[in-house]
């Protein structure tokens, strides 16, 4: 299917193969936008405010600025994340929840739907404050727009239209991944395969659909490090750097963490400049980071002159008056080899704000091949600097690129690690933050990995890899996800999950399964979700078909007989 006769048939395939793949990524989106009950998400119920507090207000929120009393009301309503157990007396846990009457429930759901819509634009009487205020304004400016438009509907309607416009937004980054991938492998195959592996990723899937600004952080950085790669090429097309400077300048109004962008732009040119002698990239690679910043610039400066920090971030305000040198001190108390443990494990899967965690022997599959990745880039950047990298495997022109990239990501993660520790007193970071670069990282594993096989086997890498994640997808939501949000399995006395049994399904059947999924959503029916679960079945096994199909025309190198 995917080993073509001509050029004119390659491009019709390969346009219908992405397409697919696309379309496969959205239809999983919605059952997992249906699945996760409303405020499961991530810190959901903040992001959600920032954006209710824009629409209502017009200004942009402080974090001392409370919810809005609809959200505050709906947080009694709701089962609430494990986290939040202790944070109100009023709120019920999914442990709790399930263990209600009927009536009680019911009651709950309608007086759900049913609050007044002016409860949004009023502030709530708790102490519960937006402190995402301190996330850059960019995705919430977006999402106030359509919520100003549906302002009359249900609050699980908006929420559900924001995780679904935040799933669509994720989306864009499919094929701009699939070109980034085709740029550095030069291989189509193989960048339809590692488009098709990511779609299948459930840690990614969990993040994307939820309300919150991760979303359009994943599709500018993928744009951003997509038109580093053709900057790099060939600085003089004006079109280049004008892409480069407005994805990174919109970057750092999405997320802080854009900030890493800067320096591993500025490595990228200097790394070029070994290659290619003359001012002309220099020049203007420093234009694109002024351009960016011109941008940006002004969301940074207000929060300097409000917080007295530059990134906004809450630890970062807490520590404003501690010296640099002061807190560099700090990091030899810091548990890093936890931290390192806790950020790789909320990367590979988290569940939600629950933090429902899989078996420990599954983390540690994927954290061995992560640690085979690494012991692989060392061997290929070793080889390379001695002039021995075999031509079957990447060069390393754009490869430097995404590694620029990722290596400063992951100084901003130890700076994050760092200040939360001294604030806190953890050794931890989110791990799911390093979906914003999943297509550099999946390049560079699977790169990595690559150099220390042989070469026969390099085929069976992406299949491999895509058939584990799907088995991991498939695991987590029929084991741990479902069983636990309609209260089949509930925390033991120690913290722990229960464990799901199959026969377990018996005591309220399939039909009450996809009823209690439908519990405070859009639906009044369990069909939609019950349609929904099917066609996510159907397109995780299409993403599997589709890297099966094409195994033998995978190449993680460069084939002298695939056009670039």
């Amino acid at each position: 299917m995917f080993r073509f006769a001509s050029p004119k048939n390659t491009k019709a395939k390969l346009f219908r193969g992405i397409l697919l793949v696309w379309f496969c990524f959205l239809v999983r989106g919605l059952f997992y936008a249906e699945m996760i009950p409303m405020w499961e998400g991530f810190d959901e119920h903040v992001h959600f405010a920032y954006i209710q507090h824009i629409l209502y207000t017009g200004t942009l929120p402080d974090s001392t600025d409370p919810i809005s009393m609809e959200l505050e009301e709906s947080l009694k309503l709701v089962p609430v994340p494990w986290l939040l157990r202790d944070v109100d007396p009023s709120y019920t846990t999914h442990d709790r929840y399930w263990q209600l009457s009927n009536e009680a429930r019911q009651q709950s759901e309608e007086a759900l739907h049913n609050m007044p819509r002016a409860w949004g634009g009023k502030p709530g009487k708790y102490s519960m404050s937006i402190y995402e205020a301190q996330q850059p304004p960019l995705y919430y400016w977006l999402m106030s727009m359509p919520l100003r438009a549906t302002s009359g509907f249900s609050l699980p309607a908006r929420v559900f239209l924001i995780r679904m416009l935040s799933l669509l937004l994720a989306s864009l980054a499919i094929p701009v991944g699939f070109l980034l991938v085709k740029r550095v492998l030069q291989n189509r195959e193989a960048a339809l395969g590692i488009v098709a592996l990511i779609s299948i990723m459930p840690g990614l899937m969990a993040d994307v659909c939820r309300v919150g600004n991760d979303s359009l952080a994943m599709l500018l950085y993928t744009v951003t490090v997509y038109a580093t790669l053709l900057f790099v090429e060939n600085p003089r097309i004006p079109g280049r750097g004008l892409l480069l400077a407005c994805s990174m300048g919109m970057g750092l109004l999405t997320k802080a963490y854009f900030l890493t962008a800067l320096p591993a732009l500025a490595a990228v040119v200097i790394l070029a400049l070994r290659r290619r002698k003359g001012r002309d990239l220099l020049i203007r690679g420093l234009t694109v980071g002024i351009g960016a910043l011109a941008l940006s610039a002004w969301w940074y400066v207000r929060n300097y002159l409000l917080t007295g920090a530059w990134s906004g971030l809450m630890q970062d305000v807490s520590l404003k008056n501690v010296s640099f040198f002061e807190l560099v001190k700090r990091a030899a108390d810091v548990d890093w080899a936890n931290a390192l443990k806790s950020t790789l494990l909320s990367h590979i899967w988290f569940g939600n704000w629950s933090f429902l965690q899989v078996r420990s022997w599954m983390y540690q599959v994927f954290q061995y091949m992560g640690t085979l990745a690494l012991v692989g880039l060392l061997t290929y950047w070793i080889r390379a600097l001695v002039k021995r990298l075999p031509e079957t495997l990447p060069q390393p022109g754009h490869l430097m690129v995404l590694f620029s990239y990722y290596f400063f990501f992951c100084i901003g993660i130890c700076y994050h690690v760092l200040i939360t520790f001294v604030v806190h007193d953890m050794s931890s970071s989110a791990g799911w933050y390093f979906y914003s670069l999943i297509f550099p990282q999946t390049i560079l594993i699977l790169v990595g990995i690559s150099v220390l096989i042989p070469q026969g086997t390099r085929l069976m890498l992406i299949p491999a890899a895509s058939i584990s994640f799907g088995l991991l997808d498939i695991y987590t939501v029929h084991f741990i996800s479902i069983p636990y949000y309609v209260g089949l399995i509930r925390h033991k006395a120690n913290g722990f999950l229960e464990t799901f049994y199959v026969n377990q399904i018996r005591d309220i059947g399939i039909w009450n399964i996809f009823e209690r999924i439908s519990t405070n959503g859009i639906f009044s029916s369990p069909l939609p979700a019950m349609m929904l679960w099917l066609c996510y079945l159907a397109a995780t096994g299409i993403l599997v078909a589709i890297i099966l199909k094409i195994a033998k025309g995978v190449r993680l190198y460069y084939s002298n007989t695939t056009a670039p």
